[in-house]
């Protein structure tokens, strides 16, 4: 497991970057701030050591002088590596207080707004209640992408409601059931319906 994992790109990235240049992701942002000292610490904490030298270890041959005191030493590295600053790193970067790049969110958010425009595209040589209606939704959701915690805000909205309505509709689809107004049939073909609009909810 690397521990670099619970690092965001741009404290991965920085530490990354030579001294005095701009890491990949800041310059993709268009931000020339170097790497912090504060990146410096939690990467080289974060580092895996050890494991090097348990695979050279591990490559000695075993008439090798000391090997068995050697393999000992290499796994306790390992092993302290593992537990020690495993177990620690995340006090550590909440004592330096990391603030959040939030890049994964910008993207989501910009990429919102471009999904948006390109259904909105699509649907200029469309006319009916239909097609009115999509571009009712997508404007819904272009104004929400274009504030990221509004954005937020607005998906959840939309997905407590539509958890509702389904709801509501299962509900009554079994009570139609129950009381012969549908057969079996008619029953599992508007529950494949159902399910259908359910998976696209969740997605």
């Amino acid at each position: 497991m690397c521990w670099c994992s619970q690092l965001t790109p741009n404290h991965c990235a920085a530490v990354a970057a030579p001294a005095g240049q701009p890491c990949a992701s800041t310059a993709a942002l268009g931000v020339g701030n170097s790497p912090s000292w504060t990146n410096a610490i939690v990467a080289s904490w974060c580092g895996m050591r050890g494991i090097v030298t348990l695979v050279t270890a591990l490559a000695l041959p075993a008439t090798f002088p000391q090997r068995d005191l050697i393999l000992f030493a290499a796994f306790a590295v390992t092993f302290g590596t593992l537990t020690i600053q495993g177990q620690t790193l995340r006090p550590l970067m909440l004592r330096l207080r990391l603030a959040s790049d939030d890049v994964v969110e910008r993207e989501v958010q910009s990429a919102r707004i471009e999904l948006a425009d390109v259904a909105h595209h699509a649907l200029e040589a469309h006319t009916g209640p239909e097609a009115e209606a999509l571009r009712s939704q997508l404007h819904t959701q272009r104004a929400a992408a274009g504030d990221a915690a509004e954005g937020r805000a607005a998906a959840l909205r939309i997905q407590s409601l539509r958890r509702l309505t389904l709801d509501r509709r299962r509900a009554r689809l079994l009570e139609l059931r129950r009381t012969g107004v549908i057969g079996n049939d008619a029953f599992h073909r508007l529950e494949e319906e159902l399910d259908l609009a359910d998976l696209d909810r969740s997605g």
